[in-house]
Order: C-alpha cells, then sequence, then structure tokens
C-alpha cells in the first residue's frame, strides 16, 4: 500500500502511531505485571475462583463483544455490533441504535469528564447522554462516519480517530484537526 501523505505529515503518523504502540506495550506490560503479582500460586486451589460467562440469553444484545468501559459510576459498558448494553453487576440493560443495529461491525467506548458516553460505529459517532442518543456525521463535522477508534485525553477532550482524520470533542461540540505541511495544528 502506498502512503499519499505529505513526507512531513507521514512522520507525525509514523510518530503518532509508534507512540500508540509504545503506550499500549507499556499497559500490557504493566497489566502482566499485576497479574503476575497476583497469579495463583501452584498450592492455590482454582476452585476459589469464579469464572461467568455472559451471553445474548443473559441480556447482551450480540455474543460478539468489540469494547468495555467501566464508568465512573461503576456501569460495565459493552459494545457490540447489535447493540450497547449497560451492566450493572447482576443484570444487562440493552440500548439499541439503528448506527449500531448493523450486524458485527466494530464498536469503540470513550467516557467524557462529563460522563457522557461516546460511541464510535461505523457509521458515525453517537452521544449517550441521559437515556438518548444524538448520532453526528460528516454533516456534523465528522471527517467521516467510519470511526476507527476513540480516546479520551488527559485534558478531558474525547479523540475520534475516522477514516478521513481526526476530530476532537470539545464542550460537547466536533472539531475537525487539521495538520500542514510544517506538522503543526492548522
Amino acid at each position: 500500500s502506498q502512503c499519499l501523505l505529505m513526507p512531513r505529515v507521514r512522520e507525525q503518523f509514523v510518530w503518532a502511531y509508534n507512540a500508540w504502540r509504545a503506550a499500549f506495550i507499556l499497559g500490557l506490560a504493566s497489566l502482566l505485571h499485576s497479574s503476575i503479582a497476583a497469579a495463583v500460586t501452584p498450592s492455590s486451589i482454582l476452585k476459589e475462583y469464579r469464572q461467568r460467562v455472559w451471553t445474548t440469553e443473559d441480556g447482551l444484545p450480540d455474543n460478539w463483544v468489540h469494547s468495555i468501559l467501566q464508568s465512573r459510576n461503576g456501569y460495565l459498558w459493552v459494545g457490540t455490533g447489535s447493540g450497547l448494553a449497560r451492566f450493572d453487576g447482576i443484570k444487562f440493560t440493552a440500548f439499541q441504535h439503528p448506527a449500531m443495529a448493523n450486524g458485527p461491525a466494530h464498536v469503540f467506548l470513550a467516557e467524557g469528564l462529563d460522563g457522557t458516553l461516546w460511541v464510535g460505529t461505523p457509521t458515525g459517532l453517537l452521544r449517550f447522554l441521559d437515556g438518548s442518543f444524538t448520532h453526528y456525521t460528516t454533516q456534523d463535522g465528522l471527517w467521516d462516519n467510519y470511526v476507527l477508534g476513540l480516546c479520551t485525553g488527559a485534558s478531558g477532550y474525547v479523540w475520534v480517530a475516522t477514516k478521513g482524520g481526526l476530530n476532537r470533542v470539545r464542550q460537547g461540540r466536533l472539531e475537525r484537526l487539521r495538520i500542514d505541511d510544517r506538522g503543526t495544528n492548522a
């Protein structure tokens, strides 16, 4: 495949990719380290630990889970190709939106500082607040409707990676980010 980006922009994307890869490796190493520290010793009995598998029979919209997020209020949010589910520790509550109903597709989750749940789908970005969805598309400022990833930065902004470019959610509004040929935000 060919990279059609200008050399300076390509360098920035390579740098960003390497930075994300390094962060992922550090995060994985930290998880492994904590897992090793709390690992089962040979003298432990595995029967002391419980395992449970949840499926659509338990209320999940789909058995194909793409993302899981624990919100500040303690709920586990599960993003599937057929919808979103909130787990309260006992049961699932499913939330549907047509943007998630197209079958198995990646769904990404992020939480804003204000507790807003953001859901990235192949057909746009969803904001879930107070039990209802708002659907954002290219008409609202997304570079592309196909969302490739979401994350919340230290500043509290939600970053949205799309096939067409990078967006930022700032104070509830979408901003398109452009990198000029000097490598600065234009």
